[in-house]
């Protein structure tokens, strides 16, 4: 629920991260990897994984409400900066990759996406077009040239994470029951805390 100032950077040692844009874009970081969010339509993924999903927006200075459906329109275009490519959304569902070399990858879901070497790396390749099932590379050669090629193939189930888990309550069974502080409980124990990475049970 918090707001993301534009020039946040993100560094995922682990786990998921959604970041939802005015536009409506929606983007999954998944660790480890690094992301800023550097401009108000995309952001530039150093490392790692990232899906987008560009859904619809309301209208400037409107809130999404069901009673206005009216006013509603298809976002603006959403692009994805990497250390070697530019990929912009022509209305879809894709995912991005970055290894350790800066090479990237490409993979679209659902629509449209155009894949081209970034502002800086040499390159005379034209952009090429990807669509749904449709991959593409772009890395630097030795000589210092990155070039744009066309994979075949999807990506294996489970490598690009499309949606955040959903929350599923759990039922503290007569937890604490009939017993001191201090005492093992038998039916629950604490075994680790999101804020304590040294936390012993007791």
């Amino acid at each position: 629920g918090s707001f993301v100032p534009q020039g946040r950077k993100y560094a995922l040692a682990s786990g998921l991260l959604e970041i939802t844009y005015d536009t409506g874009a929606k983007v999954i970081l998944q660790g480890p990897c690094s992301y800023e969010v550097d401009a108000g339509d995309g952001g530039f993924l150093a490392l790692g994984k990232l899906t987008a999903k560009v859904e619809k927006k309301v209208a400037s200075g409107q809130r999404p409400v069901a009673s206005e459906a009216a006013t509603i329109n298809h976002s603006p275009l959403f692009t994805v900066r990497t250390p070697t490519s530019i990929v912009t959304d022509l209305g879809t569902e894709f995912a991005v990759e970055v290894d350790k070399s800066g090479a990237s990858r490409a993979h679209v879901f659902r629509g449209t996406v155009e894949v081209r070497p970034g502002d800086c790396v040499r390159s005379s390749e034209p952009p090429i077009l990807l669509e749904a099932n449709q991959s593409a590379s772009v890395a630097v050669g030795r000589d210092g040239v990155a070039s744009v090629r066309r994979e075949s193939g999807a990506p294996s189930p489970g490598t690009f994470a499309r949606a955040m888990p959903k929350r599923v309550r759990i039922k503290l069974f007569k937890t604490g029951e009939g017993l001191k502080e201090g005492d093992l409980d038998p039916h629950w124990q604490v075994v680790a805390r999101s804020d304590d990475p040294n936390f012993k049970p007791q």
